[in-house]
């Protein structure tokens, strides 16, 4: 029963991609590294989910106990930091299933720490601290302190950029309707492309574990309608007999 599909390398432009991880086993781990302790300046921590099913659960973390991006059991949004020993923000929604949602956790110019979800702003207070993630510690995305998450997740544009704040701080910020993209001071960005890489300049390794996906599904509409001579096709062999 081989079979024939659309997918190819050449499917959709960088941006338009997304990585599927299920609850057992999928994770990536990008290297310890300073470029992601924020210090006392600004940050941005942005990225887009499409929750399968919502239970507790992390979205970025660290290999041992560091800072944490994660939902918690009844589904809501916060933000965890190992410096402070405190969950910062907590969100007032349940995340939802079977649609893009897009979280933005960020400090500004004026110490403003806003937690954004779907462009509103869920919780926020003022933070003079040192946060980020702990210099010894792994990155990881769909893990923290060894622990999967339990949700199956379709996992975009995952940006962490440090020292600027994407957006101004307020009620509410404008929902991105393009891939997200390299701008200055960007550590990582990733989830995003026909294959694993960090697309940031510094183009970090990323190690993979279980098996996440590639697949050609994002929060944006294609930039190109479907033609065979751009996005070619590919044939699909399961292993047990075709």
């Amino acid at each position: 029963d081989v079979s024939m599909g659309t997918f190819s390398p050449f499917s959709l432009e960088d941006g338009y991609w997304s990585n599927l991880f299920d609850a057992s086993g999928d994770y990536f781990t990008i290297p310890a590294s300073s470029d992601f302790n924020f210090g006392t300046g600004q940050f941005t921590i942005e990225l887009f989910v499409y929750f399968k099913s919502v239970s507790a659960g992390t979205l970025i973390g660290q290999s041992g106990f560091g800072s944490v991006l994660q939902l918690q059991a009844n589904g809501y949004f916060q933000y965890y930091d190992i410096n402070t020993a405190s969950y910062l923000l907590t969100g007032a929604v349940t995340a939802s299933t079977n649609t893009w949602t897009h979280v933005v956790v960020q400090r500004d110019a004026s110490n403003n720490l806003d937690l954004f979800v779907n462009g509103t702003r869920q919780a926020t207070t003022t933070s003079t601290a040192t946060l980020g993630f702990t210099n010894a510690q792994n990155l990881t995305i769909h893990s923290w302190n060894g622990s999967i998450s339990s949700n199956e997740t379709y996992y975009s544009n995952i940006r962490i950029i440090k020292g600027s704040s994407v957006y101004t701080s307020g009620s509410s910020i404008t929902v991105p309707t393009t891939p997200l993209t390299a701008v200055s001071g960007t550590e990582l960005l990733t989830c995003q492309s026909n294959r694993f890489i960090d697309n940031s300049t510094t183009g970090r390794t990323i190690t993979v574990s279980g098996d996440p996906k590639v697949l050609p599904f994002s929060p944006f509409a294609p930039s190109r309608s479907y033609s065979k001579d751009a996005v070619g096709g590919s044939v699909f062999y399961d292993g047990a007999g075709d």
